[in-house]
């Protein structure tokens, strides 16, 4: 991966992470229902980590062509 492309990359992920992790504990549920939302959401992440490394490793583009 080229790593300008990975600086502009990271600030967004991390800034991502740190939106969805205070949206998540600042809304009034329950602790079940809020653990259950972070639960949720950390899996759907690692299921889309784990999808997008095995199509690296298959050889395709980080990101798509340029038309």
């Amino acid at each position: 991966m080229n790593l300008r492309k990975l600086d502009r990359f990271t600030p967004f992920a991390a800034g991502l992470a740190i939106g969805v992790t205070a949206t998540l504990l600042l809304v009034p549920e329950t602790g079940g229902n809020t653990r259950n939302h972070i639960r949720n959401a950390a899996r759907r992440v690692g299921d889309g980590l784990k999808t997008r490394a095995e199509e690296l490793s298959r050889g395709q583009s980080a990101f798509p062509a340029k038309k």
